[in-house]
């Protein structure tokens, strides 16, 4: 629901924009009362962004890690992101 299509990479804002107020409410609440530890954390899968919705300008609009513009990764990512194309 926060990353529908296979996107990973939002704007907080645009996400709320999508789900409405009350549903976006409803999961976030939920989400900040459990913490957890990063050092726990089996895996990172998505990016929000807060606090900077200009941001959205820069993001590959497939809003996939893999789309990034390639003049804005270092070489070693532009190898990995090809190979996952």
């Amino acid at each position: 629901m926060l990353f529908p299509n296979g996107e990973e990479i939002d704007v907080i804002e645009d996400v709320i924009k999508r789900v409405g107020n009350a549903i976006a409410d409803q999961i976030f609440s939920q989400i900040w009362e459990r913490p957890i530890l990063k050092s726990e954390a089996h895996g990172i899968h998505a990016t929000l962004i807060y606090n900077d919705p200009s941001r959205r300008d820069h993001l590959p609009s497939s809003r996939r890690e893999i789309d990034w513009d390639e003049s804005s990764i270092n070489e070693a990512q532009r190898r990995l992101f090809r190979s996952r194309r």
